[in-house]
């Protein structure tokens, strides 16, 4: 009983550690416009969704939905962060 979110505590910093990571390099080149769109798309797309069908899991469904919201943030902010690096858009 006490162990069953455990996976979630090991899987949840594996991914979202990219998510993290580029809103450390967004906000130091101030291209924080990109972190907002990037947080509305997960949030509205991905995270009520997922959690609005995984309500019957109780708290697992939780805890999916949010780990979905921060592998889509990771994804989209590593697609910018390499469209703004192969057009050299940071300056």
């Amino acid at each position: 009983m006490i162990f069953e979110h455990y996976a979630w505590l090991y899987l949840l910093p594996l991914i979202s550690v990219w998510s993290y990571l580029f809103d450390g390099i967004f906000i130091g080149t101030a291209k924080t416009q990109s972190m907002q769109n990037t947080m509305l798309l997960s949030c509205f797309g991905i995270f009520i969704p997922a959690w609005w069908f995984t309500q019957h899991w109780g708290n697992h469904g939780l805890w999916f939905a949010f780990t979905c919201f921060n592998a889509c943030r990771g994804i989209s902010l590593g697609l910018i962060f390499t469209r703004n690096t192969l057009h050299k858009l940071w300056f």
